[in-house]
């Protein structure tokens, strides 16, 4: 049986999802129509209903990360498709970013990188606590807590 997921689970999908799109296409805007992306985001196991609630909350998740200043488009059309939109600094500086590393032993890893380990591993990986650390770390970068 399909779990339903929180609202905080499906914007932490598909924002990685538009992250990760957007990111392979920078500098170039491309446009993205929202419905296709909750789609995309919506794993493998979900629901018909459950696929449904993500293809309705991606519009409202990319409204909300163009007000927070991580994405910029230039108009929203009826269906709705967001027209040439791209990242902006803020965010290709969080997802360019490499942690320190702990130990001697470990490497660092640009965001990106994590974000797209995460698409590798499919279906299995969404809703996991990786997602869920993953989208915290991008946010506390975002806010200005870089480690020195």
């Amino acid at each position: 049986m399909a779990t339903q997921r929180s609202n905080i689970d499906r914007f932490n999908l598909t924002l990685l999802q538009l992250f990760n799109t957007l990111y392979d296409s920078f500098p170039n805007p491309v446009d993205v129509d929202s419905k296709e992306l909750g789609l995309s985001a919506s794993p493998d196991d979900a629901g018909t209903v459950e696929s449904l609630a993500f293809a309705i909350y991606a519009e409202n998740a990319m409204k909300w990360l163009e007000e927070e200043g991580f994405i910029r488009y230039d108009e929203v059309s009826s269906e709705p498709v967001f027209r040439r939109v791209r990242l902006t600094l803020k965010a290709l500086t969080v997802l360019g970013y490499t942690p320190t590393a702990i130990s001697p032993v470990d490497k660092p890893v640009p965001l990106i990188d994590k974000v797209k380990k995460v698409f590798a591993g499919g279906a299995e990986q969404a809703g996991t606590e990786a997602v869920k650390s993953l989208v915290v770390e991008l946010f506390k970068l975002s806010a200005g807590q870089f480690v020195a």
